[in-house]
């Protein structure tokens, strides 16, 4: 111990001031960056890796997904229109109610195009059509319907008209905001709108209809939870025109969600992107899938609380204060490297623990890869001086040999 200890002041008042101001440097960075999208993908991975060494393989079980492709937008009766043709989602919604699910959610941006304007004329009929649809659906199962979300300016939501604005409904048609997080790891629950009244998520909304029992608690200093993201291929999906089609379905639809979305490509039949996509902990993905791992994670209570400010704040220091001892000493650079390794294991098992075990899941990043950066200078320094060294001994034979 005392020679740990010795080999820790042997680095100077400088070294340790140089690191806890690194330390601090790279919580702040930290922070402002998490709300950027530098470092978003790794997080990502980190996190999608923790969910995987779970024993418990997380699955879909009530979410279904119908989704309209390259072919019914591009080729068929859509006829590659924006705003998508209503009369289209009219026939989906009674041919998905005739098989009873337990919620039909339609994912799609209903915003009014011209809000001053009012909806614009060449759209009166199919509009008719889709609001009796909603209303014959409603008559025996839920119908969520899509709400959008700004800021006004004072920096406070408010809902953006939609077409379905001014009809009269029944209490089984609700609407909940589409918006996703920044961060899509954290499961969106409610906002305060419009001065006061509470809109649920888009996800939250399918929930409450499914099992309201389901949903958390929400206060208005509530932090999101995080929640579980599963593959595409775990969801059962459907493509729009085999459920116009009448074939047998290969889902079982009957008391389940039904969440109809648009997965067509952005540029031309079967070219670029596809529309509506988001970078998540699976990869990207369109944003009917996010939805869908909400509702799941939801469901099957797999939701975990942030750890609070101030104890990841001082779990980073206390890490990163041990890899800086770890650098700090005297040992061979394999030696080292395996030690800061052990470090990084240990808190990646802490992380599983606390995730699996306790419900909290807390992330860290920026203090360690500033340390090793720290460390990585420190060698070039240090190579640098011994070079310098060499060169000067080297010049002082030259010298003494001349004379």
């Amino acid at each position: 111990m005392k020679g740990i200890l010795d080999q820790i002041r042997a680095k100077g008042v400088a070294y340790w001031i140089t690191v806890l101001l690194l330390i601090a440097l790279g919580t702040t960075l930290g922070e402002h960056l998490n709300e950027s999208d530098l470092w978003l993908e790794a997080h990502y991975k980190t996190y999608q890796l923790l969910r995987k060494l779970s024993p418990q393989r997380a699955r879909s079980t009530r979410t279904m997904v119908v989704l309209i492709g390259d072919k019914e937008y591009w080729k068929g009766e859509l006829a590659r229109r924006i705003p998508i043709k209503r009369n289209y989602l009219a026939k989906l919604l009674r041919d998905l109610s005739a098989h009873d699910p337990g919620v039909i959610a339609l994912d799609f941006d209903m915003r009014s195009p011209a809000p001053d304007l009012g909806d614009n004329q060449d759209y009166t009929e199919e509009t008719r059509e889709f609001i009796a649809a909603i209303r014959e659906a409603s008559l025996k199962t839920v119908v969520v319907l899509p709400a959008t979300v700004k800021f006004d300016g004072s920096d406070q939501y408010v809902t953006e008209r939609a077409i379905y604005d001014g009809y009269s409904f029944n209490e089984n048609v609700r609407r909940g905001y589409i918006s996703l997080p920044f961060d899509v790891r954290q499961v969106p629950l409610k906002l305060s709108v419009n001065g006061g009244k509470s809109l649920n998520s888009f996800a939250g909304e399918i929930v409450r209809a499914l099992d309201p029992k389901a949903l958390p608690e929400v206060t208005p200093d509530s932090e999101l939870p995080y929640g579980t993201f599963i593959g595409n291929r775990e969801f059962c999906r459907l493509a729009s025109e085999d459920v116009l089609s009448g074939k047998p379905l290969s889902c079982m639809l009957r008391h389940n969600a039904v969440v109809v979305s648009g997965a067509w490509s952005k540029n031309a039949y079967g070219r670029g992107d596809k529309i509506d996509t988001y970078l998540t902990p699976i990869g990207y993905t369109n944003g009917v899938f996010v939805h869908a791992n909400y509702v799941e994670a939801l469901l099957g209570s797999r939701t975990y609380r942030p750890i609070s400010k101030p104890a990841s704040i001082t779990i980073e220091v206390i890490f990163s204060l041990l890899i800086a001892i770890c650098l700090a000493m005297k040992l061979r650079p394999m030696t080292k490297l395996g030690l800061v390794l052990c470090s990084c294991l240990i808190v990646i098992a802490l992380s599983y623990v606390a995730i699996q075990n306790l419900g909290v899941f807390f992330d860290f990043f920026f203090p360690v890869v500033l340390l090793l950066l720290h460390s990585a200078l420190e060698k070039v320094r240090e190579w640098r001086a011994d070079a310098l060294e060499c060169i000067r001994l080297k010049n002082g034979e030259l010298l003494h040999e001349r004379r």
